[in-house]
């Protein structure tokens, strides 16, 4: 069995990713993978939350947490999270990554926050993609 790691690396000759709560590299040792679809400000019952983006950002990285329970997996396994923010300004970003940064608890992985018109719901401002590596 190969053990469930996940190691970071921030090279030297790039800007410290860290002090910004991620990682340039993840480096998965081999084993299996989970893609877990954007989690959004969406209740168990399948209504959208429409608060802020500070809360509907609280509630999609709640369903990021039932999901790493779903799979058995904790926050040291996201390899890379993906964010997508409806209109992503200043305000937006301090919004949400504060939030985001605290949920990760250090863990580092990779990150890419994107600016978008809109999500699949008018009334969703903020979603999270993830990339897992399962335990053994």
């Amino acid at each position: 069995m190969f053990p469930t790691t996940v190691s970071r690396l921030n090279p030297d000759t790039l800007f410290n990713a860290q002090d910004f709560g991620y990682s340039h590299i993840s480096i998965v040792e081999p084993g299996r993978l989970a893609f877990v679809s954007g989690q959004a400000a969406i209740r168990p019952d399948g209504t959208v939350f429409s608060g802020g983006l500070a809360e509907q950002t609280a509630l999609a990285l709640e369903n990021v947490r039932l999901c790493l329970e779903a799979l058995g997996a904790d926050l040291n396994c996201i390899v890379q999270i993906r964010c997508q923010i409806v209109n992503l300004d200043t305000e937006a970003m301090a919004a949400v990554l504060p939030r985001l940064q605290d949920f990760l608890a250090g863990t580092e992985p990779g990150l890419l926050v994107l600016g978008v018109d809109a999500l699949a719901n008018p009334e969703l401002h903020v979603a999270f993609e993830l990339t897992v590596r399962l335990p053994d």
